[in-house]
């Protein structure tokens, strides 16, 4: 997992516009967002995994209270996440796709 956040990757999705990804892994097209308080108290994190969905990739979003009060429930959802993309990938390369 990459720390891309400091603006080094920019996507355009659709109905989205461009968005600068928190973490994105490997080449897998597969992105982590963190909502922090202050600058995502408004957004609804369903909108920008959907955003994520019509341009063919996958994002997971954490909330930042999430973050502080249950670090370990997050690292377990970051790295069921991380599972499940390194499956995709492999079943996509085996099968010629």
């Amino acid at each position: 997992l990459l720390f891309t956040g400091g603006r080094s990757v920019w996507l355009e999705l659709p109905s989205y516009g461009f968005k600068n990804p928190d973490f994105s892994y490997r080449d897998s097209k597969s992105y982590v967002e963190v909502f922090g308080v202050y600058w995502h108290r408004n957004h609804d994190p369903k909108i920008l995994e959907d955003a994520y969905d019509r341009a063919g990739l996958r994002c997971l979003v954490i909330q930042e209270m999430d973050l502080l009060n249950s670090p370990s429930v997050c690292k377990s959802r970051i790295v069921d996440f991380l599972y499940k993309t390194s499956e995709t990938t492999r079943f996509d390369s085996s099968s010629g796709e």
